[in-house]
């Protein structure tokens, strides 16, 4: 076996969202509140980001992605760098995320009482930060295989709908990516996430019945041990209603 090492660099940024309790509600669409500014209640005071308990991910945009093969074995010089064109960068949607508390009564997670109370409104951001490295990416190859960019692939959830036009990264393959049983795989992985039965807030969650990828298909860590060397740029941020989808503030900074 050998191992071929990826380097992603690019755009991206910290994405969260969450629902709004009454009292975030309340400090959050006042009128002396500033987008992207914390939340400050009767209470105590919320760091925007910690208003995440929908998804929360650290990671790159798809749309501008550059990958660069560092090595094809831990005895190649890591001078010689290949460029895949970022227009060679396949991707697919894994889940255009919605945030629909509708969604959440039709799979009986909550009752309707719950949804008026709790789960109406929501706070969607996003904190960008300028282009930068983001993760590594390692593939185990059998010795005479060359590496393909055609077998690589990102699943990316949609901002489209919510908030903005990125796609963000949240898994990588690598393998028999045209397959019928590939093809198969992603429609069980949009499901999975569409019924909300895993949240992207905590990593280390029991995920059994997340579906596996298929033979010949590899899974690959995304191991954003290197994000972070990028600065912050800028904040977006949007208050909806998700019974009515009525977005009822927004803003940068």
């Amino acid at each position: 076996m050998k191992r071929v090492e990826l380097h992603i660099s690019g755009t991206g940024g910290d994405y969260f969202a969450g629902y709004l309790t009454p009292e975030q509600k309340e400090a959050i669409l006042a009128d002396d509140y500033q987008p992207c500014d914390d939340i400050v209640t009767d209470e105590r005071e919320y760091d925007l980001s910690t208003i995440d308990n929908i998804f929360h991910l650290y990671t790159a945009n798809a749309l501008d992605l550059t990958v660069e093969l560092v090595s094809e074995d831990e005895e190649d010089n890591e001078d010689e760098e290949e460029i895949i064109l970022p227009e060679e960068i396949r991707t697919f949607n894994i889940h255009t995320f919605v945030p629909s508390a509708k969604d959440a009564v039709r799979r009986g997670a909550v009752s309707s009482e719950e949804v008026a109370a709790e789960q109406q409104l929501a706070s969607l951001a996003v904190v960008r930060k300028e282009e930068g490295d983001w993760f590594d990416l390692e593939i185990e190859l059998e010795d005479d295989e060359e590496f393909n960019p055609n077998n690589l692939i990102f699943g990316t959830f949609s901002m489209q709908e919510i908030l903005n036009e990125d796609e963000i990264v949240a898994k990588a393959y690598y393998g028999d990516i045209d397959s019928e049983a590939f093809g198969v795989f992603q429609a069980q992985l949009s499901e999975f996430f569409a019924t909300g039965k895993y949240t992207l807030t905590d990593t280390q969650q029991e995920m059994a019945s997340e579906p596996y990828p298929p033979i010949g298909v590899q899974e690959l860590e995304l191991n954003t041990e290197i994000a972070g060397e990028s600065m912050p740029l800028d904040c977006e941020m949007r208050v909806m209603d998700v019974v009515n989808a009525e977005i009822l503030k927004e803003g940068s900074r």
